[in-house]
């Protein structure tokens, strides 16, 4: 009969002793898998918390409720905010009106009304007068909202979180299109001081936006400097404005950045999807899509602290980096909410990318109708326009989108400087493939 084994000490080890050994074995080793998962998160959580607590460091928002404090008029500059709201309640009554349904730039029932140039028949143009002379309190409060210049911060309490809607910012969109409107009716009647005073007006009122703290704001800012660089391509070649007026608008052009303030937005948005991440159970993944935040917000920050186009080549590989992270899988999942946004920061590069091409094409065009004052003709050439017409923005002639210069093609009425847009190619100046800017040399 064999004898049961015998440990060391001379104790009798039993079979069921021997049974176990395997299942302790497994779970000690689960357990410290589960314990080093646990530490791993852990870690996260912290380095996530060490991240936040440095951009608060640094003045940057990372709660909604720090986006109120962010989101104020600097020190030394005027306020503005009363004047310019004012101004966008009675923009919005008026564009809701019954009178301007039928009119051009504005009417509900009229988006595609085509304004004709200067000196040609314009079917609407007493209709439009009527509804600007009816409307001329309007107009003298968007003066008085220039006068005051500054900056604003519009009532928007960002506690409400992500669906926060910028109803002041919004209206801004208003204004420029009575100033546009306005502009053309000036044009049309040869008042090119009233136009001047209001494209002067419209970029005023961009700066006034330059501190808002959300993309899409930033984006509303956007669309007023569009109208402005708008009424200057179609109507500076018609008016008779002198040199120094010329050079003035230039001079403003060439001021304006949107870089910088589209990290300010940045730094908004991040605060914004922060919160949204808050509102929506994730359970041991929340940490993870913060890091995904931050890391993705970080990098398109600093993109714009390059020259173009890199600026736009590092943000579009953040983007590519970030749906690599997220993945298609089923495991993607657990990141369904940074998956949301993550489309609408793809036109944050380009779209700035593209504000940018239009300023420097608007300031070339301007150079163009100064050295035609000057010299008596066109310049033959982009490359024969003297420097010091082009003022002082750096890289004036460059293209953001690929870093060469801006392509030129010549037709009977002038030319048609354009970048060759998001494609890179020359697309022979197509309005939805590349980024034109029309100059006319017949007003003289």
């Amino acid at each position: 009969m064999n004898n049961p084994p015998v440990s060391p000490a001379g104790e009798a080890v039993s079979s069921r002793s021997r049974k176990w050994t395997i299942p302790r074995v497994l779970g000690l080793v689960t357990l410290i898998a589960l314990l080093v998962v646990v530490a791993l998160w852990w870690m996260s959580v912290c380095a996530v918390q060490q991240r936040l607590a440095a951009m608060r460091a640094q003045g940057l928002p990372t709660t909604t409720s720090e986006i109120n404090a962010f989101y104020v008029v600097p020190e030394g500059i005027p306020d503005s905010t009363l004047a310019w709201v004012a101004a966008g309640k009675m923009a919005e009554t008026a564009v809701a009106s019954e009178a301007a349904n039928t009119l051009p730039t504005i009417g509900k029932d009229c988006p595609d009304c085509e304004i004709p140039l200067p000196g040609e028949q314009w079917d609407k143009r007493e209709a439009v007068a009527k509804f600007l002379s009816d409307n001329a309190a309007l107009i003298e409060s968007i003066r008085q909202a220039a006068a005051v210049g500054g900056q604003v911060r519009f009532p928007v309490n960002f506690r409400r979180g992500p669906s926060v809607d910028p109803v002041d910012a919004h209206r801004m969109r208003g204004i420029s299109r009575i100033l546009q409107l306005d502009s053309q009716a000036s044009a049309h009647r040869g008042d090119g001081q009233r136009v001047l005073q209001n494209i002067h007006d419209l970029l005023t009122l961009s700066e006034a936006l330059r501190g808002e703290p959300t993309i899409l704001s930033q984006f509303i800012r956007q669309s007023v400097d569009t109208t402005a660089w708008s009424l200057i391509e179609t109507l500076a070649p018609t008016l008779d404005w002198s040199d120094d007026e010329l050079r003035g608008l230039q001079e403003r052009l060439s001021a304006m950045t949107f870089e910088r303030d589209m990290q300010r937005a940045l730094a908004g948005e991040t605060a914004l999807f922060l919160d949204l991440l808050n509102l929506v159970p994730q359970g041991p993944f929340h940490s993870e899509n913060q890091d995904l935040v931050l890391d993705v917000m970080g990098k398109l920050t600093e993109a714009f602290d390059h020259p173009w186009p890199e600026s736009l080549q590092r943000q579009w590989a953040a983007i590519l980096e970030l749906q690599q992270r997220i993945g298609t899988s089923i495991f993607s999942k657990r990141h369904f909410v940074v998956s949301t946004v993550a489309p609408s920061l793809k036109e944050v590069g380009r779209g700035t990318a593209r504000h940018v091409a239009n300023q420097r094409l608007a300031i070339i065009a301007l150079a163009c109708l100064r050295h035609q004052h000057q010299h008596g003709a066109p310049p033959e050439s982009l490359g024969k326009i003297d420097g010091q017409l082009l003022g002082e923005l750096p890289n004036v002639q460059i293209d953001p989108f690929t870093g060469q210069p801006f392509l030129l093609r010549r037709d009977e009425s002038g030319w048609l400087i354009y970048s060759a847009g998001l494609g890179g190619k020359d697309d022979q100046g197509h309005a939805s493939l590349d980024v034109p800017f029309r100059v006319r040399f017949n007003h003289r």
